[in-house]
């Protein structure tokens, strides 16, 4: 009977090392295999060495615990915000705004390796807060309100200027409000009353 009761347990270590070793099995299988959608691309790096190709839609192989894969949407980014800019006048007037662009999905890998996943920080918001505020100045405040449209496409011309490049394209910038100060929208009210 002491025989029979260490064969069990040695029976019971067998099939724990056995469930063991085919759910590491498993698990390292299903590691092998990613699917990227079609609205991603695939960014991917070995031992942190990033890949210069965009990996597109479908199932792909991985070598698991080595390779990682990082997904990025190539679908529209929008941008809604509101920055602080003086006119020529030196009038104060908070710009709400919304701008869309694209990434330009074979650049992707390039974007991740040059700027990283932070890009909307690192390089939209700051180009976007400069040139408002530089095409901003360069208009009286009367300017803006009576030609609003030409100041929008003054800053999406610039905005296209220094972003459209090997990361990102078909920008599109839309000013959604201008507020300016109180005592400024009065003047204006008053004079068109008059």
């Amino acid at each position: 009977t002491m025989k029979t009761v260490l064969t069990g347990t040695q029976q019971l270590k067998r099939t724990i090392v056995w469930t063991i070793v085919i759910a590491f099995l498993a698990i390292t299988g299903y590691a092998c295999f990613y699917t990227i959608s079609s609205t991603e691309r695939g960014v991917l790096s070995t031992f942190g060495e990033i890949k210069t190709e965009a990996i597109g839609s479908g199932l792909h192989f991985k070598i698991p615990y080595i390779q990682k894969i990082n997904r990025v949407s190539i679908q529209t980014y929008k941008i809604e915000e509101k920055t602080g800019a003086y006119t020529k006048d030196i009038q104060s007037a908070e710009i709400n705004y919304v701008l869309n662009f694209d990434l330009i999905p074979d650049n992707v890998p390039l974007l991740y390796t040059e700027v990283g996943p932070a890009f909307q920080e690192k390089i939209i918001t700051p180009v976007i807060y400069g040139v408002v505020k530089d095409v901003i100045g360069t208009f009286n405040a009367s300017e803006i309100v009576e030609n609003r449209d030409n100041v929008r496409t003054q800053v999406e011309i610039r905005l296209n200027d220094q972003l459209a490049n090997k990361y990102f394209r078909n920008i599109a910038f839309q000013i959604v409000n201008i507020d300016y100060d109180d005592a400024f929208e009065q003047a204006i009210v008053a004079k068109q009353v008059a």
